[in-house]
């Protein structure tokens, strides 16, 4: 894990709080001072203390889902008069790191977790987790270019997209409602191929992230991941080349 995510965890400090101490004072490991908040380390084997005391890891690990509401954002800092999620949350979870994050007017399904790794497989589109949107569009969607845009991919600037899927739920002559199956989700990418495509999105509900499902779950309540679907998220194919750690 990082070190800065040992801090996080152990210490129950924010990203920032981390970073400062680890890039001002520095944390010794195995005797040598480390600087450096984004080092990888396995506090398991590794001897780690701040002013002589060892940092240990948390207990288990902590591993979420939220249903955002619009109006807030995925951050661990407030931008200005706009609140972020953890106002909702309580507040031992602001230790917490996202797989994937919706912006300020999308709602729905966000994961949270103290296990960087966890998260990793998540968010690497090469694991293949497919993320599913509801979306509601208004104005006149290009469908044959979203037809070939999902095929083939997409380009937006210098920007280079994936191909995806896409099923449409319903149609009239200025609003079309569709579901979005992305394997990669670049920031604001759903947006942004819905205004290449003519129109603006209305409304953008996220609903699946490889096995996680929203299901039921009411807007601004959270729950915690069975097992069973975090065990299913690390069976992947071994060739991928990235082991569970911590």
């Amino acid at each position: 894990m990082k070190l800065r995510a040992l801090l996080q965890t152990s210490l129950h400090w924010s990203r920032r709080q981390a970073d400062t101490f680890i890039c001002e004072q520095g944390v010794s490991v195995d005797g040598i001072k480390i600087f450096i908040p984004g080092l990888d380390v396995d506090p398991a084997r590794q001897a780690i203390r701040i002013n002589q005391k060892k940092i240990k890891p948390a207990g288990e690990h902590v591993y979420i889902i939220f249903h955002k509401p619009i109006n807030l954002i995925c951050s661990h800092r407030r931008q200005g008069s706009t609140r972020t999620i953890f106002h909702l949350l309580p507040d031992n979870f602001r230790v917490l790191r996202f797989a994937g994050r919706l912006d300020k007017n999308s709602r729905g399904l966000v994961i949270l977790s103290t296990d960087g790794h966890f998260l990793q497989y998540l968010s690497r589109p090469e694991y293949g987790f497919r993320r599913l949107y509801l979306v509601t569009v208004k104005g006149n969607l290009d469908i044959n270019r979203l037809k070939q845009y999902s095929r083939n991919g997409w380009q937006d600037d210098s920007d280079r997209f994936q191909p995806f899927s896409y099923r449409i739920i319903s149609q009239t002559h200025h609003l079309t409602q569709l579901e979005i199956v992305l394997t990669e989700g670049k920031k604001r990418e759903i947006r942004r191929l819905v205004q290449k495509l003519g129109a603006r999105v209305s409304d953008l509900l996220k609903t699946e992230h490889g096995p996680v499902k929203l299901g039921q779950l009411p807007e601004t309540s959270w729950e915690h991941i069975p097992k069973n679907i975090i065990t299913s998220i690390f069976k992947i194919d071994s060739r991928k080349g990235l082991n569970k750690k911590g």
